[in-house]
């Protein structure tokens, strides 16, 4: 739960970490208690001009409000927010790009993500009522089973998940189990699980490809920072 209401915030220009939890609660007070702020360490690395800083709301509820949110800095600049989730998947393929391109470069150059198709179908997954006690790694560890997991998004406010395979096969053997087998125990309940259809898909369709977007705009800024540090 900590991961899904944990938001990735960048640029800040405060001269202490003082100063930058006192800025970063401030901008973040409207939408719930702030737990923490955590300066990124990547960020911290031979600049002080463009630093980034995780910030821990109570709620899950809280974080996705202050995520559709249009926020600023004190210098009046629009402030970049991810999830950490995202963030997270974020670095895990920048740290594979560049493991390949040290292969064959002498530095590694970050390339943008290829967009998803505009609609991927029989992929997605919904399951109900979920534990209370289990987390995104539990739900996604007991789906891989069935196939390829990509993402798995825990609604924690309703006990539910949303699973996207990697492909429809998956899917389908997934709902096909728990119609024949009665399904299978998540910690320590049987929940249960529909194919996401119709006008919910295209919804989730449009996730995946805004959460794409995201991925991309984050990998080119990381590029450039890389550029900047080989100068």
């Amino acid at each position: 739960e900590i991961l899904a209401r944990t938001i990735y915030a960048e640029p800040f220009h405060f001269s202490t970490f003082q100063e930058g939890v006192e800025e970063v609660t401030a901008i973040f007070a409207p939408f719930g208690n702030v737990s923490s702020v955590r300066l990124v360490q990547e960020s911290a690395q031979g600049q002080i001009d463009h630093l980034a800083v995780f910030v821990e709301l109570l709620s899950v509820e809280q974080a996705l409000a202050a995520l559709e949110a249009k926020v600023q800095n004190r210098q009046g600049e629009k402030l970049t927010l991810w999830s950490k989730q995202d963030y997270k998947i974020m670095i895990k393929r920048q740290k594979l790009i560049e493991r390949k391109q040290k292969k064959t470069q002498g530095h590694p150059e970050l390339q943008p993500l290829k967009n998803p198709p505009k609609s991927r179908k029989g992929v997605f997954v919904k399951m109900t009522n979920l534990a209370s006690n289990i987390t995104r790694h539990h739900i996604e560890e007991a789906m891989e089973r069935y196939g390829v997991v990509k993402f798995v998004e825990h609604h924690y406010n309703n006990a539910s998940a949303i699973i996207r395979f990697e492909k429809s096969a998956a899917s389908q053997n997934a709902i096909e189990d728990f119609r024949q087998n009665g399904g299978m125990r998540v910690g320590g309940r049987i929940p249960e699980i529909s194919l996401v259809t119709g006008e919910e898909e295209k919804i989730e369709n449009q996730k995946l490809e805004q959460r794409t977007k995201r991925l991309n705009v984050s990998v080119q800024w990381w590029k450039k920072k890389k550029e900047k540090s080989f100068r």
